[in-house]
């Protein structure tokens, strides 16, 4: 069973105490705070935008905003406020001719029946005319940034994998310089003692690190080259 909606839950309080017009207006916040969405003099479109929040959210960004919806929607400072039915081509074409957007926000919820069918259809029904918006607009920036946007985090979780493996290739090298130095230290005192079974067990150790320390230049190598071809790699897409 679906959570009860609540119309004056905390969430709602908070937005009504911060001048916003929808609870709404928090997970637009949320998904600016993690994707930089806003930048000042952006021209953004807000469809299916009543009751205002998101809207209010860009305007007070620094954003010009072009706010689209069926119902009414009372004015809001610094946005520019239509009422018209995003499925009419006839009217969107009025609106945004030769009109460029930075971004598109869009939190449509069309109203639907109970039956799951219906509703399922009408809410496909509802991207297919965003996505169609966006089209005869010639509106690309909102994918170009969400590519970036996924870009970045591709780069962020490379570097952080190489990072992860210098740090790994640091700790075993610190790691074998300590043990190296005390069985240096135990050869030498064994060869101060004349003990000939401590010395050739020392020097058993001593080569069997000296191995490992071949195997540790190796893998410093191997990260070099990774480390090298994922910064050329960044660079071509520069």
């Amino acid at each position: 069973m679906p959570k009860r909606y609540i119309p004056n839950d905390s969430w709602s309080q908070k937005a009504k105490q911060e001048g916003f017009r929808a609870r709404s207006v928090f997970k637009l916040q949320e998904l600016d705070e993690t994707f930089s969405l806003f930048e000042n003099g952006m021209a953004v479109l807000d469809l299916g935008a009543a009751p205002g929040s998101w809207s209010q959210y860009a305007a007070q960004k620094g954003c010009s905003v072009t706010a689209i919806d069926l119902q009414h929607m009372e004015a809001i400072e610094g946005v520019t406020v239509h009422q018209a039915d995003i499925t009419d081509k006839t009217a969107m074409d009025a609106l945004l001719c030769d009109t460029h957007f930075d971004l598109i926000l869009s939190d449509l919820a069309p109203k639907t029946s109970g039956i799951k069918l219906i509703k399922r259809f009408v809410q496909v029904g509802a991207f297919v005319v965003l996505i169609g918006v966006i089209a005869a607009s010639g509106i690309t920036s909102l994918m170009e940034s969400r590519a970036k946007v996924q870009r970045s985090r591709e780069r962020g979780a490379a570097w952080n994998k190489m990072t992860e493996k210098w740090r790994d290739y640091g700790e075993r090298h610190a790691d074998w310089k300590r043990r190296y130095a005390l069985a240096r230290a135990r050869l030498n005192r064994a060869r101060e003692q004349g003990d000939i079974n401590d010395i050739g067990t020392s020097m058993e150790e001593v080569s069997a690190l000296l191995e490992e320390a071949k195997a540790l230049r190796a893998y410093y190598r191997t990260l070099q080259e990774e480390s090298d071809a994922t910064a050329d790699a960044f660079e071509r897409e520069q």
